[in-house]
């Protein structure tokens, strides 16, 4: 367990590298370009309302140099500037140093809280990360950067996409919509949208991490999923709505269904007790077990409520059940005996 734990944090980490990136392009880049129109030096004026060739270098509030090339800076049509083949580079908050590139920039002149960023949007850092869209759409008002194109984030093993996204900045809450999924080495979550919630505090630390819709994370020793929500926090997990959990225990297979499951994690990040509600159905080698709600501890489920165990012999009533992990033993409580007995 504490290997899956390792690996939900490095995935959350991958995740609030897009939020890096899309904070930089927001709060940094997006609102120089347009302090450029303004300061920039023009190495040759072209004619149109368009100027060639053009570098500018200025400083953060913290002093650090953010250098910026374009081909070209042009006024369309007397609504917005364009940038053709734009490049930004600057040190980033963590001392490494990134840079972002894009085909095209439109910078509007009616409201200059809007930028949009298009055309083979690629942002690298030192470190390896990678992020790749064809188009962010910023609105600096409302604090939200968001794209209908696909996105893509790589860093060493690990892998990020989706087909739409939306950060609000103002909440810290990033979205990847439709298709999102995510992977490194043999892990990988996939769902319909995952919604990350950064701490206020930190930008990059992840205070929670959701997979809505069709969610699930696959790993070599076993696999969750739930047609609502899986829910990562840092001390336990969450799913809902038709929740299937399928994993290997000392040579045994289980097979664990329900509406709802609360997963707690202690300090090292191992899964310490699993509550399952609603539905619960527990599959084994030898039988199988019905009942309400089941409690897992110390290599032990306890199950209680309407309980019925079907095996080689016949099904088994009672109003609760010890199943032990370890021999795949189980003991029936106030059994109302065999019922259905099989020959």
């Amino acid at each position: 367990m504490h290997r899956r734990r390792w690996r939900i944090k490095i995935l959350s980490i991958s995740f609030a590298a897009i939020a890096v990136f899309l904070t930089i392009i927001v709060f940094i880049h997006a609102n120089n370009i347009k302090k450029t129109l303004e300061n920039i030096n023009f190495n040759q004026k072209n004619g149109n309302n368009a100027f060639s060739e053009v570098v500018f270098k200025m400083y953060n509030e913290k002093g650090k140099e953010i250098h910026l090339k374009s081909d070209k800076i042009s006024e369309d049509e007397k609504d917005h500037f364009t940038f053709h083949n734009i490049s930004l580079s600057f040190a980033m908050p963590n001392g490494e140093n990134g840079t972002v590139t894009a085909n095209t920039v439109k910078a509007f002149r009616a409201d200059k809280t809007i930028c949009e960023f298009s055309n083979n949007v690629i942002f690298k850092t030192d470190s390896g990360l990678t992020i790749k869209t064809e188009k962010s759409y910023v609105d600096f008002e409302r604090k939200l950067a968001s794209g209908s194109s696909n996105i893509t984030l790589t860093r060493g093993n690990a892998k990020a996409s989706s087909k739409k996204y939306l950060f609000d900045m103002g909440k810290n809450i990033l979205t990847l919509i439709d298709e999102a999924k995510g992977c490194f080495k043999t892990d990988k979550v996939a769902s319909n949208k995952i919604v990350i919630c950064f701490s206020n505090e930190h930008s990059n630390s992840v205070k929670n991490l959701e997979a809505i819709g069709n969610a699930s994370y696959v790993s070599l020793s076993y696999n969750l999923q739930a047609r609502q929500s899986i829910l990562y926090q840092v001390d336990s997990i969450e799913a809902s709505d038709h929740v299937i959990l399928l994993y290997k225990s000392n040579a045994h297979d289980y097979d664990i269904r329900s509406n709802r499951l609360h997963a707690t994690l202690d300090k090292d990040g191992k899964i310490s007790k699993v509550i399952a509600t609603g539905s619960l159905i527990i599959k084994t080698n030898n039988a199988t077990i019905c009942a309400d709600k089941g409690v897992f501890l110390n290599d032990k489920i306890n199950v209680y409520g309407n309980v019925i165990i079907s095996g080689e012999q016949g099904d088994i009533l009672g109003n609760s059940a010890v199943l032990d992990m370890r021999t795949g033993e189980v003991s029936v409580d106030n059994s109302c005996g065999i019922i259905n007995e099989r020959k």
